[in-house]
């Protein structure tokens, strides 16, 4: 499934904003697509800006001529990657001419929830196929949950994954 986000602010104070989500069928994937400048805001404690119970990838449009921008804020966790089945094994990835901001209180991207112990997913930045003449940038700050099971700005995930091109500079938490 794709979502396509355009020029917006989704809010929510009683749950995670957006939940991707897949009990069966595991090749489900949700597709975020961002145009412009797209404001996320959580201000549920236990929730998260984005959420995926399934492969997400989130991705600028490549056709736009300005700048495609994600601002993720939440009192929770920022981009968190959790499973529904203990087998479950999913990927996170970010590319295609995006800049990401995540601030995340209780963490910012995230490749387990914080009551679950395993690490089960995979963090992917700027691939898309070969192509990689898309520029993604991504800026994150998680702060401290109740356990030390998930806290900091980029954690708990089985491998991160950076395009030859990428570098991580200015590193934070």
């Amino acid at each position: 499934y794709t979502l396509y986000l355009q020029d917006c602010t989704l809010e929510s104070s009683t749950t995670s904003v957006i939940r991707g989500s897949t009990s069966t069928d595991n090749r489900f994937s949700l597709r975020i697509l961002v145009s412009g400048t797209v404001e996320i805001n959580c201000s549920y404690a236990s929730g998260s800006g984005i959420e995926g119970k399934c492969n997400t990838y989130i991705r600028g449009n490549r056709s736009s001529q300005t700048d495609n921008v994600l601002n993720v804020t939440s009192s929770g966790t920022g981009i968190f990657i959790d499973k529904n089945l203990s087998t479950d094994v999913y990927e996170l990835g970010f590319s295609d001419n995006i800049e990401v901001t995540v601030d995340g209180a209780m963490g910012g991207i995230m490749g387990k929830y914080y009551t679950s112990n395993e690490q089960h997913a995979t963090l992917y930045v700027g691939y898309n196929g070969n192509d990689s003449s898309f520029r993604t940038k991504i800026n994150v700050k998680g702060g401290y949950g109740t356990s030390s099971s998930y806290t900091g700005s980029v954690a708990n995930f089985t491998a991160i994954n950076l395009h030859p091109n990428y570098r991580v500079t200015a590193p934070e938490g």
